[in-house]
This record gives structure tokens, sequence and C-alpha cells, in this order.
């Protein structure tokens, strides 16, 4: 996402959530900062969900990638 997108995006939802009103920059790039490690934040949570996911049904999904494999050779 380009910069221009990331800070509109970021102001839309800033204008969701609080009061408009006029923030310095030093605030706004903090506020933004913030915003930016929520994203992150998240993205690193749903990366390890799915990485507990492979372990947990690793040998069910070994299982199927062996009988695809089968089927393909075939």
């Amino acid at each position: 996402m380009s910069a221009n997108k990331e800070t509109e995006q970021f102001l839309s939802v800033m204008g969701e959530k609080k009061e408009m009103r006029f923030m310095s920059r030093t605030e706004l790039e903090m506020e933004l900062a913030i915003y930016r490690n929520i994203d992150y934040a998240r993205l690193i949570e749903l990366l390890l969900k799915g990485l507990w996911f492979v372990i947990t049904n690793w040998k069910v999904i070994k299982e199927e990638i062996n009988r695809i494999l089968r089927k393909d050779g075939q």
C-alpha cells in the first residue's frame, strides 16, 4: 500500500474513532505509528495461528499431500 493510501485509510479510521481536531505533525506521526504497529501485530497473530494449525494438523496434511501426489503419479 502506498504511503498516501495508508495515510488516507488511517485518517478515515481516526475520523470514525475520535473527534476530528487539529493535530500537530508529531501527534499525527505517533498515531500513525501506533496504527501501523496494530496492523503488524494482527498480521503476526494470523501467521502464528496458521503455523499452529499446520503443526497440529501435520499428519492429516502430509497424508493429503501424499494422496494427491500418488493420484498425479498414476
